[in-house]
């Protein structure tokens, strides 16, 4: 029997984190979650956007004890957005911040903050005051755009990306298996994931929302994936960042849902990796690990 080879190409020159400094790419239509693991703790974002669009950012935390709030920066770095709550000078956390842009005048990259502690202005400082403190746990961050051509790309949707090229595989007419594409991960938006806690994101048209677990050799983890809207084919690939093995590779073409029980074979971390099979269609997907 002769075996289909996949080869995903996975070129992670650097890693993103959303508790390290590095700021964490999203774009229009995304939902991420994430988890204030300290007290007086800003998180970072960062959003390309074109003049002329305008952006809502929405949070909303787990469950009742909770309170934070949300900031955007312009390309300058000044905040041009922030939630409600507070003075001139001052941002304060509350139950559910939003923060919305009027038109935007210039293209570039654009900073999103979520804080668990009263923010200073300008200097964007956070506040150690224990009065103020909004608490830890687990929040979702909704990304809604408005494009200058009025397209409304609500948080759950995804803007599609231009391929760069054709496939350059051949036509296949046989039975079985066709070959695809290879898929570079080394573009793809890093996104956190909290065991046993569920996450979504938007995938498809070029865009691979990657997750890395750091696992111990034998750990054992089961990985589900659901498909949340449209129908489009879903790959999931998970592999070894050190050596690019990869340790499961399935898809969904026609279902809306999979899991499977991953086996880490050795010590390291592992990068899921989650896409359209045909490199075109887009959609939202939900995963969990637990």
């Amino acid at each position: 029997m002769k075996k289909l080879i996949l080869i995903i190409s996975v070129l992670l020159s650097f890693s993103v984190t959303l508790y390290a400094q590095n700021a964490v790419p999203l774009q229009c239509g995304s939902i991420v979650e994430s988890e204030f693991t300290r007290d007086d703790e800003i998180q970072r974002y960062t959003l390309a956007l074109d003049a002329g669009d305008q952006l809502t950012v929405s949070v909303e935390p787990f469950g009742d004890t909770l309170t934070l709030g949300v900031a955007i920066l312009g390309t300058d770095g000044t905040v041009i957005a922030r939630n409600p709550e507070g003075f001139s000078n001052t941002i304060f956390v509350e139950e559910n911040p939003i923060a919305e842009t009027g038109t935007l005048s210039a293209s570039g990259n654009y900073e999103l903050l979520a804080f668990n502690n009263r923010l200073f202005l300008p200097s964007l400082e956070i506040s150690d005051n224990l009065n103020y403190r909004g608490g830890r746990g687990l929040y979702t961050i909704f990304v809604t755009c408005t494009l200058r051509d009025g397209t409304i790309v609500e948080a759950g949707d995804f803007l599609p990306i231009n391929m760069s090229s054709p496939s350059s595989q051949p036509a296949f007419s046989g039975f079985g298996v066709p070959p695809m594409d290879a898929v570079d991960f080394s573009n793809g938006i890093e996104l956190p994931l909290t065991l046993g806690q569920p996450a979504q994101a938007p995938i498809g048209g070029g865009l691979v929302a990657l997750y890395t677990v750091d696992a111990s050799a034998g750990q054992i983890n089961i990985l589900s994936v659901a498909r949340l809207a449209d129908d489009f084919p879903v790959g999931v690939a998970v592999i070894n960042q050190a050596n690019n093995d990869i340790i499961f590779f399935g898809g969904m073409p026609f279902s809306n849902d999979l899991t499977v029980t991953l086996t880490f074979p050795e010590a390291g971390t592992y990068v899921i990796g989650l896409f359209a099979l045909d490199g075109t269609s887009s959609g939202a997907v939900q995963i969990t690990l637990e």
